[in-house]
Parts: structure tokens; C-alpha cells; sequence
């Protein structure tokens, strides 16, 4: 059965949605472990990880600061 193109539209809108809530959600869970793992997270950083937009990436820094002791040894490029 085809899809109307208005049901084709909801579904892009739906998928979009939740890809800023999974952005979103690593954020968060990037900045926390950040301040269990390094203490108080500087704005700039904080600032960086709110501009992401990469789930890989996202996942590449939250890999890095599960065993990160201080910033400097974690790739922000």
C-alpha cells in the first residue's frame, strides 16, 4: 500500500524528532559524565557540545571521556 504524501511528510517529521531527542539526550549524558569524570565542565566545552549535531561524533566523545582523568585527554577536533 502507497503512503499519502502528507503521511510520508508526518513520517520524515517523526523521524526527524527523534534524532533531536537522541542529539539531545547524548548531550546531556556527555556533559554529566564530563562533570563525574573531570569535575566542573568549562563553558566553552559546554558550548561546543550543545552546537553537536553528530550522533557519531556524540558517541566517539562519550567513548573517550568514560576513561578520560582531565580534558586534555579527550579529541574535540
Amino acid at each position: 500500500m502507497e503512503r499519502t504524501m502528507a503521511e510520508h511528510l508526518m513520517q520524515q517529521g517523526i523521524e526527524k524528532g527523534e534524532k533531536r531527542g537522541q542529539i539531545q539526550a547524548k548531550r546531556e549524558t556527555l556533559l554529566k559524565m564530563l562533570d563525574l569524570r573531570i569535575g566542573s565542565v568549562p563553558v566553552s566545552v559546554t558550548s561546543k557540545v550543545s552546537r553537536m549535531r553528530s550522533l557519531t561524533r556524540l558517541d566517539s566523545l562519550l567513548e573517550q571521556v568514560a576513561t578520560a582523568n582531565v580534558l586534555d585527554d579527550i579529541d574535540w577536533k
